[in-house]
């Protein structure tokens, strides 16, 4: 590594112009305010309202549309591996011709969050179309078509599209409300089970405004991806599931590894997708709730278990530990942990586990860069271990399909209990690897037990290896500022976070400060770890 050596020139700021999913939004916001002008341009002074009446239509079809399709995620991966990044290769910026931007915009990286944005589009364009029907066909007011209408000339506007578009309002409103960031967080079971009134919503629409083909056409998208997902489906018994308690509120969760290649396990997110997720259910919870877990490749590649670490804290996963418990699958490897096993003369509890298929989160493009920071939060650790063993495992090809030559780990921890997690993996590498391109910083939150706390951190397979811990939260801005100033110019840096939101948020909010204080002198680019 060398220091900076000089700035960048203005015209070099253009080849790091990537927008990710937003670039999306931003098109389709541009789209959709230029559109409404020019149709309202076209009609008659008279007319505006009729002519935002119809202009509302086109967008609820094509925002309903897009959302199915969006949330469609096997089908996009498909796409996505087929088509989609080939083409974001190909428009990837270059110094013979800077000017082609987007690449990471057209790979679709976050496609939930473009579900949402079509979401709220739908629902914005729906009541804009409520309030200009009834301004036309239903109130009486000088906008009124009745009252210009000959009295022989039939109106296409009737009561029952009037009932049906007043339902759909109706159940839009529960939706949007359970959708609110506070609300979804403090109710998310409630928001939940909300969605499933946009079964209803789709089907009042069909009946309101008679089948449009794109519907069709996107709905028939969402049931391919439905019945891929359910081909992808395993189960495991309890008998089948081991436990064990790491610290308070995380959980080691392991099952046999029954993940053969096959074509529906598509490595979606670059030629490298080390970091990766699975839906778990529980069928005793609820068949219909299906909870997003990072997979842990922290352990031997030879594995025959898939290991998730998993929080407890929240209230689905506070209740599968709770079954588990009852069923008496929990074992703790802590002498200061006490696991409450079920004292009654009860049966225990049987429970099983549904997965889906292995899907790569957008973590995997940060191995692009040529130098990467991970910000991890408590068990956001386990997918930075991922990423570290791929590189690991690939660092020696000839032909490698990344860049990536440094990795540097900036982990925030609240337990002592909780660095097993990374001395497991440690002592799981061979003593002859070679850690020397990456770089740990571990920071120590909780004031419990702060006095007996460990200095550093060592671990047996690298007796050399010595990790400074240093005590309350980082600044993050300094961190950025102390890595990237070690680095050329021209060095493509990648940023990422893995944790709670508050975390993320934080991370991505100040490597955008970052990168607006030195817009013109290094080359950083957020990488978002979640879907």
């Amino acid at each position: 590594m060398s220091h900076l050596s000089k700035k960048r020139s203005r015209i070099d700021w253009i080849y790091d112009f990537t927008v990710s999913n937003n670039g999306i939004i931003i098109a389709m916001l541009v789209f959709q305010i230029v559109y409404t002008i020019l149709k309202l341009g076209q009609s008659p002074k008279d007319s505006k309202t009729l002519g935002l009446f119809h202009t509302s239509n086109k967008m609820i079809i094509v925002s309903l549309g897009l959302s199915f399709i969006l949330i469609s995620t096997t089908v996009i991966s498909f796409v996505r591996r087929l088509l989609l990044e080939f083409i974001s290769k190909m428009i990837k910026p270059r110094k013979w011709l800077p000017f082609l931007l987007g690449s990471r915009t057209i790979r679709i990286e976050n496609p939930r969050k473009l579900h949402m944005f079509f979401g709220l589009m739908f629902t914005f364009w729906s009541t804009v179309h409520t309030i200009t029907a009834l301004m036309l066909f239903y109130v009486d007011n000088r906008f009124n078509l009745k009252k210009k209408r000959n009295p022989h000339q039939p109106i296409s506007i009737d009561v029952p599209m009037l009932v049906t578009g007043i339902v759909i309002m109706a159940l839009l409103l529960p939706l949007v409300l359970t959708s609110i960031p506070l609300i979804r967080r403090k109710f998310f079971e409630l928001f939940y089970y909300t969605h499933y009134l946009f079964i209803f919503i789709v089907i009042t629409s069909f009946v309101h405004a008679s089948s449009q083909t794109f519907w069709i056409v996107s709905i028939g998208i969402y049931v391919v991806n439905k019945v891929l997902n359910f081909l992808s489906i395993k189960k495991y018994k309890h008998d089948e599931i081991k436990v064990e308690i790491v610290s308070n509120n995380i959980t080691k969760l392991q099952f046999p590894n029954r993940f053969i290649k096959s074509s529906l396990d598509i490595v979606d997110m670059g030629s490298v997708a080390p970091s990766q997720y699975l839906y778990v259910c529980c069928p005793q919870l609820s068949i219909f709730q299906w909870h997003p877990f990072d997979i842990s490749d922290s352990q031997s590649p030879n594995s025959p278990y898939t290991t998730l670490i998993i929080s407890t804290q929240g209230s689905w996963t506070q209740k599968l530990y709770s079954l588990m418990l009852e069923s008496q699958s929990i074992q703790s490897n802590s002498p200061n942990t006490v696991v409450q096993s079920n004292q009654s003369n009860q049966i225990p509890l049987e429970f099983t586990l549904l997965t889906s298929r292995r899907f790569a989160t957008p973590l995997s493009y940060i191995f692009e860069n040529n130098v990467a920071i991970l910000i991890a939060g408590g068990v956001g650790i386990s997918p930075v271990l991922s990423i570290i063993r791929a590189h690991l495992d690939n660092k020696n090809e000839k032909h490698k399909s990344y860049h990536l030559k440094y990795i540097h780990v900036v982990w925030i921890h609240r337990s002592a209990k909780q660095l097993d997690l990374l001395k497991d993996f440690l002592n799981s590498l061979d003593p002859e690897d070679n850690l020397d391109f990456v770089s740990f910083s571990l920071y120590y939150t909780s004031m419990h037990d702060i006095a007996s706390y460990e200095k550093s951190f060592t671990c047996q397979n690298f007796p050399n290896l010595q990790i400074p811990i240093e005590y309350g939260k980082p600044d993050l801005f300094a961190v950025y500022r102390t890595i990237i100033s070690y680095y050329k110019s021209n060095t493509k840096i990648g940023i990422s976070a893995i944790g709670s939101e508050i975390l993320t948020k934080h991370a991505k909010r100040m490597a955008v400060k970052w990168r607006l204080h030195n817009i013109f002198r290094f080359n950083v680019g957020y990488y978002k770890a979640t879907l």
